[in-house]
């Protein structure tokens, strides 16, 4: 067996015992690090943060005109990338900083400043398990199988605007599509922000068959920040969100992995129990919720660069 399976396997197994240590019995997967009997809580609910929390806080748009002379800033997104576990990127999604002992957050400790990117130690087990997220969704932007836009309308083309329109777009079919409906924004200091009520996301998959799955989630509640150039390029940006663990759909992360669990085959590993183990956002009002110390998502973070398009369209 490959080297790096076998380390999957440990770590994968060294995971779940630490888990059962923590006494973490519930569906849901979040760690209790105090070692309450499975099922109890000892908060009353989430902190007072994390329901006050509002990611779109400081962006509402002002002053909103017809500019007659605004630009229609079209983006093709060359760039998607989950950041390394050393090098975390992303946003403080429950506005909380959360510990490896803290009841709420599922016992996960949050990067600095909080951020929340429970993908990235995902996607540092499945490296183990020699397949790359990052290489995968390189690939698959290359060959056309991943098309994403950024439309930004009402630019006023200089590094400060107290109101845009930003839309996204993917690619369906051979066109491009809008997906969902365009939220208002700013640009403040050259970088577009705005949050975004759902931003999709495709992985082309490619099994041992060598037959490619095209693997879409819908990440939710996602802001946005888009650092521009002063030719309209992104230079740099975040994307971030989470993602829901089981909400009956045929795209949530429940689904997404138990689709790729059929093309890996690693005795002792189960996929779906790995990635569970990584729920760290709490879902307020989530049917599966019945207390503060269950996650119901996984929380996301992405790097993103891309290129301005010709003339506005």
């Amino acid at each position: 067996m490959d080297i790096k399976k076998l380390v999957m396997i440990a770590l994968a197994a060294g995971t779940m015992t630490l888990a059962a240590a923590c006494g973490d019995d519930n569906d849901n997967g979040g760690g209790k690090p105090d070692g309450d009997v499975p099922g109890e809580c000892s908060l009353e609910g989430p902190p007072a943060e994390a329901v006050a929390c509002d990611l779109g806080a400081g962006i509402e748009p002002t002053a909103c005109d017809e500019d007659g002379d605004a630009e229609q800033l079209v983006v093709q997104i060359t760039e998607i990338s989950i950041p390394a576990r050393n090098d975390l990127a992303g946003f403080n999604l429950d506005c909380v900083t959360t510990t490896a002992t803290d009841e709420f957050g599922c016992g996960k400790a949050d990067g600095a400043g909080g951020i929340d990117n429970g993908l990235a130690q995902v996607n540092f087990y499945v490296g183990l398990a020699s397949r790359d997220l990052n290489e995968i969704i390189g690939e698959g932007i290359e060959a056309g199988h991943i098309g994403f836009r950024v439309v930004v309308d009402g630019w006023n083309g200089t590094a400060d605007d107290s109101c845009v329109t930003l839309g996204l777009q993917v690619l369906d079919g051979g066109d491009y599509v809008d997906a969902g409906e365009s939220v208002q924004g700013v640009v403040e200091g050259g970088v577009v922000k705005a949050l975004v009520p759902a931003l999709p996301l495709v992985i082309p998959f490619e099994s041992d068959e060598g037959d490619l799955l095209p693997l879409a989630v819908s990440v939710q509640n996602a802001p946005v920040e888009l650092t521009l150039s002063e030719s309209g390029d992104v230079t740099s940006g975040l994307l971030g969100g989470h993602v829901l663990w089981d909400d009956g759909s045929d795209t949530d992360l429940l689904s997404l992995v138990e689709e790729v669990s059929k093309s890996i085959d690693i005795p002792g590993l189960n996929p779906v129990d790995l990635v569970r183990r990584e729920l760290d956002v709490y879902i307020e009002g989530d049917a599966a919720n019945t207390n503060a110390c269950e996650c119901a998502a996984l929380s996301v973070g992405l790097r993103v660069a891309g290129e301005r398009l010709g003339p506005p369209v």
